[in-house]
């Protein structure tokens, strides 16, 4: 996650058309259909390995949180209103995972995480429409 998280605060200052920053945007029909279809099948194939190659209590639950991270990291560089609702989806999955294994804190930590990604999905919402530069998130 560093390295693409180093990436998205490089495009954020240097990555817009006119080399200074990048404006809030929205993905087209084609961009959520793909980016969707990649975190269905990278979910069922990473869980399909650790099912077959690890102990874990968990594998499709967690490969999901794993795949949709990456890709809601990858849209929030690229300052996609979407990568919110990435993000609220893994929140909401992990919440499930660690209250099943008794991760009581775990859990609440998530439930933050959860309740930040949805401010930022109305920030950004709410930064303009048409979209425009949000406001510091």
């Amino acid at each position: 996650y560093i390295p693409m998280q180093i990436y998205g605060w490089y495009h954020w200052r240097r990555g817009g058309r006119d080399r200074s920053s990048v404006r809030v945007s929205r993905l087209g029909a084609g961009g959520w259909l793909g980016w969707s279809l990649l975190t269905l099948g990278g979910s069922l194939g990473w869980g399909h390995f650790m099912a077959t190659h690890t102990e874990a209590a968990l594998p499709y639950g967690d490969a999901f949180t794993t795949v949709a991270s990456l890709v809601a990291q990858w849209l929030l560089a690229r300052k996609k209103l979407e990568s919110w609702l990435f993000w609220i989806a893994v929140d909401l999955t992990a919440i499930g995972i660690y209250w099943t294994k008794a991760l009581w804190l775990t859990s609440a930590l998530y439930a933050v995480f959860l309740g930040l990604a949805i401010l930022g999905l109305f920030t950004w919402h709410a930064a303009g429409k048409p979209f425009r530069e949000c406001p510091a998130t």
